[in-house]
């Protein structure tokens, strides 16, 4: 997957992701450590507020990312991944999301 453009870059040190008008995150690594070292992340998850302009946005600049799916906790989510195959989970809540309502849910993955 190319990390050149300018919708993810990426260099030994770290890389930025832009999902998109304001939306974006930063990640580097500390110097002097070794990814074998500090590979304890699953994936780490981004709220967007508008996942199908985020996912057609980081699709055009030529990243894989997944379609959009609806989740168990009635939220919406998509998947990417980071040049160290951390995995991205970018999320928009929805009116019935189970971080606003409660209630017990199933996780489907």
């Amino acid at each position: 997957m190319p990390w050149t453009s300018s919708s993810i870059s990426c260099a030994v040190f770290g890389f930025y992701l832009n999902c998109g008008g304001r939306s974006h995150v930063e990640v580097f690594q500390k110097e002097g450590a070794r990814f074998s070292e500090t590979d304890q992340i699953n994936h780490f998850c981004l709220e967007v507020e508008h996942i199908d302009a985020a996912i057609a946005h980081i699709a055009s600049m030529g990243v894989d990312i997944t379609a959009k799916k609806h989740a168990c906790d009635d939220t919406y989510q998509a998947w990417l991944r980071d040049p160290n195959e951390v995995k991205i989970e970018l999320f928009e809540y929805t009116g019935k999301s189970a971080q606003f309502t409660g209630g017990d849910r199933v996780a489907d993955w």
